[in-house]
């Protein structure tokens, strides 16, 4: 039962670990990884189950309404999450507050936001997709983010070009709200973050943004 209950929170972040690895052998490392990080867990919250049924016994809780709301807020999980599945393909766009078509990035700029939308409401999912055009003018590239206030921070590296010439960049991204935060009112930013002192020419910025 423990395993059942805490497998699900692990896949995610093993998955997206096996997709930066090369190679069938690297894949069943990381499937070896998850299982023992699982059942190392669920060893570790048996202790913790334990005591609850013990305390649940003192309190002279009966068992059938305990586990009844343990029920009820498992479903309301997947409810939410089934809900995200069918919410993959919005169709609302957002209304850009800022868009900078064509700029450029100096090794003396910390950072440049290119477009800023205003989150209204709380979406389950959000699709973000887009490119533009860069050309490098230093080795080191500044990296591409996708920024929700204090909720998502997600970082893209550049693919590296030659040295004034131009390249296209495409991006593709989904945003699943998890059900413990609310976006509403904030702020998704994307800009470029230089933290290398890199400097680049960007131009024919598109980026779409749904919920």
């Amino acid at each position: 039962m423990l395993l059942f209950v805490v497998h699900g929170y692990f896949r995610e972040p093993v998955l997206k670990l096996a997709e930066t690895m090369n190679g069938s052998l690297w894949h069943l490392v990381s499937g070896l990884l998850y299982f023992f990080l699982v059942w190392g867990i669920a060893l570790a919250a048996k202790p913790l189950y334990l005591w609850l049924l013990r305390l649940s016994e003192k309190l002279k809780v009966k068992s059938f309404p305990f586990f009844v709301l343990f029920l009820l807020f498992y479903l309301y999980v997947g409810v939410y999450y089934i809900r995200q599945n069918l919410t993959r393909y919005p169709d609302r766009p957002l209304t850009a507050e800022k868009v900078i078509n064509n700029g450029k990035v100096s090794p003396e700029n910390e950072s440049l936001t290119v477009v800023r939308f205003r989150l209204k409401g709380n979406p389950l999912m959000i699709h973000i997709s887009g490119g533009f055009d860069y050309k490098s003018e230093t080795e080191h590239l500044p990296l591409f983010v996708i920024d929700i206030d204090d909720v998502l921070w997600e970082t893209m590296e550049l693919p590296t070009s030659q040295e004034n010439e131009w390249s296209h960049y495409e991006f593709c991204y989904d945003y699943p709200r998890s059900f413990i935060n609310c976006i509403d009112e904030k702020a998704l930013s994307f800009y470029l973050w230089n933290p290398n002192q890199g400097a680049l020419q960007f131009r024919n910025f598109s980026i779409f943004a749904y919920y």
